[in-house]
């Protein structure tokens, strides 16, 4: 999973991780699921189509490649 954090806060270290179990712990609540990875990346960094959708294949593509630069 890729999330961009608020561009408001610039997270520490101990907020990440903080926000990283919360993140876990919801999406476990919520679908049943773990997640094999969450990465929380700076606010425009995750793709978008021209309409300003999420770009899923772009970003999925991105993330498998190591493109994105955590915060």
């Amino acid at each position: 999973m890729v999330a961009e954090h608020r561009r408001e806060i610039d997270p520490t270290e101990e907020e990440t991780r903080a926000r990283e179990r919360d993140v876990r712990a919801a999406v476990s609540a919520r679908h049943g699921l773990r997640l094999a990875a969450l990465l929380l990346v700076p606010p425009g960094s995750v793709p978008r189509t021209s309409s300003g959708k999420v770009a899923r294949a772009a970003c999925r593509a991105r993330f498998l490649d190591g493109g994105f630069d955590p915060w």
